[in-house]
Parts: structure tokens; C-alpha cells; sequence
């Protein structure tokens, strides 16, 4: 068997299917590997023989699913290509025709043609609303909840992941933060935000600024001792 020969038994890139009837909860995918035309004859290897044996997917989505709910009962192949490129857009095609990315029933919540190298470029503002609309109103039980702490307890984030989650949360107020409300200050008059936090334990803040504190500060020295 020549060179190529081998190449094209190892690298088969195919589309799948996998799911939960009972839960009702599916996932569509592709399971793809550049071909190398050096010394190696592939990079990573791909074939439908190792779909759930060595290979269960790259989505994190999935995974945390797995975790929770077991095994799927629904484990298909639905179509072998003889180039990654062509399985990626076959892909692309059917979440698209099944609307997967907005459904509640599925898994998916992206579009592989729109991040990967055949068709690199950044989200478009729909597809990044479609996103949005998808996990609007979810809600998880309790006990999802805790088992999905367990799951990533230990894993530390990166600082690319940090940093992001520092945006997102920027300009948010937290629920103690909005409740509160404006008291004067005992020196100028100037209404002072008291957050809810503060009203309940007693922390009030009685002037706006440093200067108005030394001015508190002093008036209360000569009330002490009688000069005012």
C-alpha cells in the first residue's frame, strides 16, 4: 500500500450525531484532521472506528452533559468525507438548517465554518444574538448546579479567562448595590449613595468627602468643648 493509500485509510473526517431521548437533548458535530504531506502521514488521525471509543467530542457543552446524565443512548455516524473541509461545511449546513444553535434541544452553541481556518473571521452580530437568545431564561436545578461545581473544582482558569470575566462583570452592580439610598451629607447637603449593605449593618456615611469629614471633625471638637 503506497503512501497515499495509507493516508486515505487513516483519514476519514465524518459528521455525527449523538443524544439523549430521554432528556431529549442531541448534539451534531464533525471530527476532522489536516492531512500532512511530509514525512508523517497525518497529524492527529481520523476515522469513524474511533468515534466513543478514544474520541467523545471537543465540546465542553457535551462533556459537562455527559458528566451529569451518563452516557447517550443515540451514538450515529451520518456522513464520511474524504477532506476536512468539506465535512466542516457539511456541518455547518445542518446546524444551520436545524437551527441547533438556538434550540433548547441541542447542544450546539456554535458554528464550526464561522471559527475555523476554511472560513476564518470574527462572529456575526448574528450569530453572537442567536447565542445570547439560546441561554436566555435556562435554568439549572440544584443539583446540576452541584455537580457541575464538583466537575470543575481543581481546574484553575487561565488569564486570558480571568481577564474576560473581569469585562463582562464590569459596570454590573450587584443586587445589595442598587437597593440602597441617597442620604445628605451633615456638612454641605451633597446626597450620599448608601447601598443597602450598609443601611442593614449600621456602616452610614455622614459626609461626601474628605473635607467634609475634617470639617465634621472639627465641629464636633468644639461642640465638645463648648465653643460653638
Amino acid at each position: 500500500m503506497d503512501t497515499k493509500q495509507q493516508l486515505d485509510t487513516i483519514y476519514t473526517p465524518y459528521c455525527y450525531l449523538i443524544g439523549w431521548s430521554t432528556h431529549k437533548k442531541f448534539y451534531y458535530g464533525v471530527r476532522f484532521a489536516a492531512k500532512i504531506t511530509s514525512n508523517c502521514l497525518y497529524k492527529t488521525g481520523c476515522h469513524p472506528d474511533d468515534f466513543w471509543v478514544t474520541y467523545h467530542t471537543s465540546s465542553e457543552y457535551v462533556k459537562r452533559f455527559r458528566y451529569i446524565y451518563g452516557e447517550p443512548d443515540i451514538i450515529q455516524i451520518r456522513k464520511t468525507f474524504k477532506d476536512g473541509e468539506s465535512a466542516v461545511k457539511w456541518e455547518s449546513k445542518v446546524i444551520e438548517r436545524l437551527g441547533a444553535i438556538v434550540s433548547t434541544n441541542w447542544l450546539n452553541r456554535r458554528n464550526n465554518s464561522q471559527v475555523l481556518k476554511f472560513n476564518s473571521g470574527p462572529l456575526t452580530e448574528r450569530h453572537k444574538n442567536n447565542i445570547r437568545k439560546s441561554r436566555i431564561g435556562s435554568k439549572q436545578s440544584l443539583k446540576t448546579k452541584e455537580k457541575i461545581s464538583i466537575a470543575l473544582t481543581g481546574k484553575i482558569r487561565s488569564k486570558e479567562h480571568c481577564n474576560n470575566l473581569k469585562k463582562s462583570l464590569t459596570g454590573i452592580k450587584k443586587p445589595s448595590l442598587m437597593t440602597g439610598k441617597y442620604e445628605p451629607c451633615i456638612i454641605c447637603n451633597r446626597e450620599i449613595y448608601q447601598t443597602q449593605y450598609m443601611i442593614t449593618k449600621g456602616y452610614i456615611k455622614k459626609t461626601c468627602s474628605k473635607n467634609c469629614k475634617s470639617d465634621l471633625t472639627r465641629l464636633n471638637y468644639l461642640k465638645r468643648f463648648n465653643r460653638v
